[in-house]
């Protein structure tokens, strides 16, 4: 009794701590030589479908064919760092800004014309899995994301425990390269 293609020498497993999630200067690695204005990912997902159905009736049968597609919500989690700007409140304030000199706090309609926020409004993201040589496996990439909630977290004297930030992102659609 052999493991199958288990056993094989050419088979290699994802692993679920070889990956990087980036979000264009939110989320991600940065590189080297420059100042801090990325937060590194703690938990990321990769995407996740439903398609609905649709209903053919016809004489005396149902017929089923697939329909629209549903892409659900992700959650990531990220180390809240100290940095000069904080990319996810000016992530944030490109699409409501309760302080703005305008008095308008909502920007959304703003970038929906074209202005320049409407670049930094949507953003693409990509979920990489790696192999245990760094090489790509796999490469989802997220099309239009934009927050849907955003959690600071709870705060506590008794713990020395590290700030996250959760993020839940809504996104267009998905596709893995």
């Amino acid at each position: 009794m052999g493991l199958g293609v288990i056993g094989r020498r050419d088979v290699i497993f994802r692993r679920k701590f070889r990956w990087m999630f980036n979000i264009t200067d939110i989320v991600g690695q940065e590189d080297k030589n420059t100042a801090i204005k990325m937060l590194p990912p703690l938990k990321a997902a990769r995407p996740s479908i439903s398609i609905k159905e649709m209903e053919v009736r016809h004489l005396d049968e149902v017929v089923y064919y697939p329909g629209r597609q549903d892409w659900k919500t992700i959650n990531i989690t990220v180390y809240h760092l100290q940095c000069n700007n904080n990319p996810i409140f000016d992530w944030l304030r490109t699409i409501y800004d309760p302080i703005a000199e305008d008095g308008d706090p909502f920007k959304y309609a703003i970038a929906e014309s074209g202005g320049d926020e409407a670049n930094f409004v949507k953003r693409v993201a990509q979920c990489v899995l790696y192999d245990p040589c760094g090489e790509t496996m796999e490469t989802w990439t997220y099309d239009c994301v934009w927050p849907t909630s955003i959690d600071w977290g709870e705060l506590d004297f008794e713990s020395s425990d590290i700030v996250y930030v959760d993020l839940t992102l809504r996104y267009a659609r998905a596709f893995v390269q």
